[in-house]
């Protein structure tokens, strides 16, 4: 599941394995909740098939809002596209910029060392 912790409180713990669903270690077991405040987030039950329901649950959950993030983002691709091109148009242009003014920089530095060691050697 990734990165993605959902429960109520923003945890969910599997007393097994001492760890989050979403790979964090140690989010409250010992205290049987999930560090919000909340108790019962599914520690200490010992329950396998309990502990499956949610993680199931989790998982519909997670697949519910990135299906809903995908059509918000075709939305936003269709009424802005062309501004966000724009707009990243400009950001990469920016970015190769401050690239090129870097090398240029390096550049006039080496030169400076070379004219510099020039004079010292005279």
């Amino acid at each position: 599941m990734g990165d993605n912790c959902e429960t109520s409180c923003g945890s969910s713990c599997a007393c097994e394995s001492k760890s989050c669903v979403c790979g964090t270690e140690n989010c409250g077991c010992e205290s049987q909740s999930c560090g919000c405040g909340q108790e019962n987030c599914g520690c200490g039950s010992g329950d396998f098939y309990e502990a499956m329901q949610d993680k199931l649950i989790q998982m519909a959950m997670f697949a519910h809002k990135s299906a809903l993030f995908d059509r918000i983002r075709s939305r936003v691709e269709k009424m802005e596209g062309a501004k966000l091109d724009r707009i990243a148009e400009l950001v990469v242009e920016a970015s190769l910029g401050k690239f090129k003014d870097a090398q240029e920089a390096e550049r006039k530095g080496e030169e400076l060392r070379a004219k510099l060691k020039e004079i010292m050697e005279e």
